[in-house]
């Protein structure tokens, strides 16, 4: 049974042979018998309309704003995989890396620009918010110890440390060694905010911290 709110999706005993399943665990065979719970894969990310064909998906388009989302996250990803590797790069690689690719990456999403002035303008806001992120990092940022990484871990309850025979999947952005510890960071990109999305920005972040504290 697979349960969508919007924020996530919960699947209990799901099928091995589930094509959706298929896709959202990059390929990976899921026993039958287990539950999974999956917070952090929205659920219209990465999925088409399956309608009654088994083998037959058509691909979703990416609205604008998803799409911008997608393609910071990809700068800054570039951005941190080249840091982790000791390899310096400046502002101006990182915004190239997201230009270069623009044209890829708008195929590869199907995005619907209504018109080229919108995708030229969301090309240069892109840019933009990489540039801005990068320019305000300090120069003494930590080490990157995880960039985006997939993490499984069993849920425990806590109280009496038994296995819940549930297990908790995220993908986690960033993992930098902080002086304080490991921080852990979830790159976002919205016009607004609102108490709502904080508050399940602060449970995903939990839920990130707890994989990461089963793991290491």
């Amino acid at each position: 049974e697979k349960v969508s709110c919007g924020t996530g999706l919960v699947y209990v005993n799901p099928p091995s042979g589930n094509k959706e399943l298929h896709i959202v665990f990059g390929g990976r065979q899921v026993p039958e018998g287990r539950e999974f719970i999956s917070a952090g894969v929205p659920y219209t990310a990465g999925f088409g309309h399956f309608g009654n064909c088994e083998d037959h998906v058509v691909p979703t388009p990416t609205s604008p704003s998803l799409f911008l989302g997608k393609v910071v996250h990809s700068g800054l990803k570039h951005w941190y995989r080249h840091r982790q590797l000791g390899i310096a790069l400046d502002t101006g690689d990182v915004t190239r890396h997201v230009v270069d690719r623009w044209d890829q990456s708008v195929a590869e999403g199907n995005v619907p620009f209504g018109s080229d002035d919108e995708e030229h303008k969301l090309r240069h806001q892109a840019a933009d918010l990489v540039s801005a992120y990068v320019g305000q990092l300090p120069p003494d940022e930590g080490r990157p110890l995880v960039v985006e990484a997939a993490m499984e871990s069993p849920l425990v309850d806590s109280r009496t440390g038994e296995n819940l025979g549930i297990s908790l999947v995220g993908i986690v952005d960033l993992i930098v060694d902080d002086k304080d510890g490991p921080l852990i960071a979830d790159f976002k990109t919205s016009s607004r905010s609102s108490s709502p999305m904080e508050i399940s920005h602060e449970i995903q972040l939990t839920a990130y911290s707890y994989l990461h504290r089963q793991i290491t």
